[in-house]
């Protein structure tokens, strides 16, 4: 059997194991990156492992490089994990309530989602990030501290 980087078992779960390069430390404020794959199938955690290694990698790289922003890609990957977390309750919502809809009820959900979105277009338009600031604190939590503010504004917007 051939070993995989950075990927360790505990308990018969298995991890991402790495260590963070000396030169990134200060800037990551971490010493080694620790992961739990939440999988005992070894073929599923040896390619969640590879995923993660190469992520790592070309972030590593772009900051080593100087980058202090974050990629088209890495914004969407944050837009869309905040997409999933506020739509999946509204759809648990919708599914529940789903019976003996009318007409009318569909065409005012319709009309708020279309006004909703056109506030949130006025809001980027005019460089009004407030609405992003909850679900950034959501998913960062206190790390949000931790970053450059060029990188918060970009999470904001996203």
């Amino acid at each position: 059997m051939h070993r995989i980087p950075h990927l360790t078992n505990r308990n018969g779960t298995y991890h991402f194991r790495r260590s963070v390069p000396k030169s990134l430390r200060p800037l990551i404020r971490k010493r080694e990156i620790v992961l739990t794959l939440e999988t005992k199938n070894f073929s599923e955690a040896c390619m969640a492992a590879l995923a993660i290694s190469e992520e790592l990698n070309s972030l590593f790289d772009r900051l080593q490089q100087g980058a202090r922003l974050m990629t088209p890609a890495d914004q969407q990957i944050f837009a869309s994990e905040v997409t999933r977390r506020k739509t999946t309750s509204l759809h648990i919502e919708a599914l529940e309530t789903f019976d003996d809809r009318k007409r009318e009820d569909v065409e005012w959900e319709a009309f708020h989602c279309r006004e909703y979105r056109k506030q949130v277009l006025q809001d980027l338009y005019s460089s009004k990030l407030e609405l992003g600031d909850q679900c950034v604190k959501e998913l960062l939590g206190n790390r949000i501290s931790e970053l450059p503010s060029a990188v918060i504004n970009q999470l904001r917007s996203a």
